[in-house]
């Protein structure tokens, strides 16, 4: 619904407002938004995307990014979403510092621990302010912490669902782990 709003307020494709308004401004050049229904292949450069299922790998890189306009659907590489999510959480990236103060704020609980999603926005008290991603084959996260202006990205090109679908929630949450024990580490070596 909010991307055929932005369309009937920009007057332009939801592919083109995005491209016009943030990500050329910002020269994310390799990020790229499939929106017809027929796009299947991913721009180079890409890894492929594999799903593990009882008794088989299957690869999965060939697949519909594009059914759900406006609900994701954005390809990037992760350089380039470390780069947005900096940008983004600095304010710098064609939001308002207002906006994105709101942004964070309904992400955060008032006792500072880890809230659900709001906003767009997930808080982790050990990261910072992020989002998880996933589509078939593929998983990302990004995080920035504003109190060491570290940002990162992680991304596996795999889904475990050997057991059932649940898994692919404890791979997020085993990434996210990683996550904290490097920005630790980095933490107590400064």
């Amino acid at each position: 619904m909010l991307g055929k709003i932005i369309e009937r307020v920009s007057g332009k494709p939801y592919a083109d407002f995005i491209k016009d308004e943030l990500l050329v401004p910002n020269g994310l050049k390799d990020i790229s938004l499939p929106w017809n229904g027929s796009d299947q292949a991913l721009p180079e450069p890409f890894m492929k995307g594999y799903v593990w299922m009882p008794g088989e790998r299957v690869e999965v890189t060939r697949s519909n990014m594009s059914p759900h306009v406006a609900e994701g659907n954005i390809i990037a590489t992760p350089i380039s979403l470390a780069n947005w999510c900096r940008k983004l959480f600095k304010a710098e990236a064609g939001l308002t510092k207002e906006t994105v103060e709101m942004m964070k704020a309904g992400s955060k609980r008032d006792d500072g621990t880890e809230s659900t999603y709001g906003l767009g926005i997930v808080y982790s008290p050990d990261a910072g302010f992020g989002h998880a991603g996933a589509h078939e084959g593929y998983l990302t996260l990004m995080y920035y912490n504003p109190e060491t202006d570290i940002v990162y990205t992680m991304f596996a090109n795999a889904w475990d669902c050997q057991k059932n679908l649940d898994s692919i929630m404890t791979e997020i949450k085993n990434m996210m782990e990683i996550a904290d024990k490097i920005l630790k580490k980095i933490e107590t070596a400064n």
